[in-house]
């Protein structure tokens, strides 16, 4: 990933169709200091395990926020800025990511709008609370794949998402009555295909 740090005005990277790259390009986005803080969109490859995920934040995640927090309360400045705070579109879709590495990249990226979890399977059904919690500006999510969601957590996430525009999720939950009551005639269309949408 040479060209990564080559390329210090890069601001968008995608590496999702990229099946032979794994957590070594996680590594080289951590150690590429000058160029991950700039990105704003960052799609990663579908081998990146969540250990590789994790590295790329670092100690950035919960803990990191609430130090900096503290510190701007006490007049200290802000302390250290997440490498990837200014991330405003992140694909992590056939990735490894878990419940609490989401949770960490969500806090370390608080402007992120569109999350793509395409067939993340290592999440658990906790991963809906996890979204509510700390996706608050999220506009976009695609939670296609994840076998473990019901309607009712897709309600959960329409429900709770005050910004959320466009959930795509798989066609048995879109479709089910209970959840298009939950979104709402005008405030958030459900996509489980493409051509196909219901509001």
């Amino acid at each position: 990933m040479a060209v990564v740090s080559a390329a210090p005005l890069l601001r968008s990277l995608d590496l999702a169709m990229c099946s032979m790259l794994d957590d070594g390009v996680c590594a080289d986005l951590a150690a590429a200091k000058a160029v991950l803080p700039k990105l704003s969109s960052l799609r990663l490859p579908p081998r990146a395990s969540d250990a590789g995920l994790a590295a790329i934040i670092g100690d950035h995640g919960g803990k990191a926020r609430t130090v900096a927090s503290a510190a701007a309360a006490s007049g200290l400045g802000a302390g250290p800025e997440s490498p990837v705070a200014g991330l405003s579109h992140l694909g992590l879709a056939m990735t490894g990511v878990s419940d609490a590495t989401l949770g960490a990249l969500l806090e370390a990226a608080p402007f992120l709008q569109e999350l793509d979890l395409q067939g993340c399977n290592a999440l658990s059904f906790r991963v809906v609370d996890v979204l509510v919690k700390h996706g608050r500006n999220l506009q976009r999510v695609d939670v296609r794949g994840n076998r473990r969601l019901r309607w009712d957590d897709a309600a959960k996430l329409v429900s709770g998402l005050p910004n959320l525009v466009l959930l795509v999720c798989d066609e048995a939950l879109a479709t089910e009555r209970k959840l298009i009551a939950a979104a709402g005639p005008e405030s958030v269309r459900l996509r489980a295909k493409p051509g196909l949408t219901v509001s």
